[in-house]
């Protein structure tokens, strides 16, 4: 199945036969007759396809232009790819969504991406390569000329927060679960429905630790391999669906390569994300995560000082870096201000030409970059 699954990228550059003109005709005549039949049937009655498997769709956020084309549909000439770029298999993600309708991530894991571990279901990799990075990440195009990716923490320590976040926050918006919060499962559900992807936040050793300390599993510098181990299969095993994890403190435990080793490995072999969320300054996260695993750094936090004018200035802040760049990323916890400040500035961020993402489609992907190494 990895070989089926890989062809469309790996074998982009292989010519497949010479087509005659006559042959390009009828071909193309036939992909416009069958795309205007998939279209009539769909806006006759759109629910004809109640709940399909989709892939790369252009603004599925805006009703009345999502077309759904199902594997079922068989549309000649029509790609169905998934975030990863590859077709819907076996392991294909499961977005589901209805014309006019926001974007609805599947609630439920993937029987291929999980295994039980000693405190619970744990994520995996599949046999064929499938990683709960590619299966749980929002679709993105991700090629604005400015695009912006926020993550909003805590989600599962505060109701109240909790729900403002789901209920107020655009759905590209990526949201955290914290690990000792309660109903996650339940929490992960929600979020999903409302089209956020997830990440699991992991606590590590801060500075001044044990004055500050994150909870009975976060895992230290001093702690042996096989001992952070352990902490890292409790936390993984506290809810599914997310796809990757974001760091929580760390101010120790991210300076510290030897220490954070084994943990990245782990993560790696799982088919995860690591996303650090910035606010360690000597953090040296990046060095060791290249090449392993998908990676991103936020250039920010939005809510050092929470009140309503600091977080709207780091907005500005982070926008214009992203002028500047061409992307930014920032991280913020589930608080009351700082939501509503980020729900009024997407809105107007939206309509100045800034691309709203989720966070996975920043990440630095060593999977993806030998793919298109040996695509070029």
């Amino acid at each position: 199945m990895a070989d089926d699954l890989n062809q469309p990228l790996l074998g982009a550059n292989k010519r497949r036969g010479a087509l005659t003109p006559g042959g390009i005709a009828l071909t193309v005549l036939a992909v416009i007759m069958a795309s205007i039949a998939v279209w009539m049937i769909l806006a006759s009655d759109p629910a004809a396809v109640p709940d399909a498997e989709i892939a790369e769709v252009a603004e599925v956020n805006t009703p009345g232009e999502v077309v759904i084309l199902t594997p079922e549909a068989n549309v000649p000439g029509v790609v169905i790819t998934n975030p990863a770029g590859v077709p819907i298999g076996d392991n294909g993600p499961e977005i589901v969504t209805l014309i006019g309708e926001p974007l609805t991530l599947s609630p439920a894991p993937l029987s291929d991406l999980i295994e039980p571990g000693p405190y619970g279901l744990l994520p995996k990799t599949a046999a064929d390569g499938w990683r709960p990075f590619d299966a749980y990440a929002r679709p993105a195009d991700a090629f604005g000329a400015v695009r912006i990716a926020i993550v909003v923490g805590g989600i599962g320590i505060n109701a109240a927060g909790s729900e403002l976040a789901i209920a107020r926050l655009p759905g590209e918006v990526s949201l955290a679960l914290a690990p000792y919060g309660a109903d996650l499962s339940g929490w992960a559900a929600r979020g999903r429905e409302t089209g956020h992807e997830l990440l699991l936040q992991l606590p590590l050793e801060p500075i001044d630790f044990p004055n500050s300390d994150p909870g009975p599993h976060t895992l230290l510098t001093d702690g042996s391999p096989a001992d952070n181990i352990d902490r890292l299969h409790w936390l993984l095993a506290q809810f599914t669906t997310y796809a990757g994890v974001v760091t929580y403190a760390g101010g120790r435990f991210l300076s510290d390569r030897e220490a954070m080793a084994p943990m990245l490995d782990e993560l790696a072999a799982r088919g995860l994300m690591l996303l650090d969320d910035g606010s360690v300054r000597q953090s040296s996260s990046g060095e060791a995560a290249a090449g392993i695993l998908p990676f991103a750094r936020a250039d920010m936090v939005l809510d050092v000082d929470i009140s309503a004018e600091a977080v709207a200035a780091k907005l500005a802040e982070l926008e214009a870096i992203a002028r500047q760049r061409g992307y930014a990323i920032a991280s913020a916890s589930a608080f009351p201000v700082t939501i509503q400040q980020i729900a009024i500035w997407a809105e107007a961020a939206v309509r100045d030409g800034i691309e709203l993402v989720p966070v996975t489609s920043l990440a630095n992907d060593p999977v993806m970059d030998a793919v298109r190494i040996q695509i070029e």
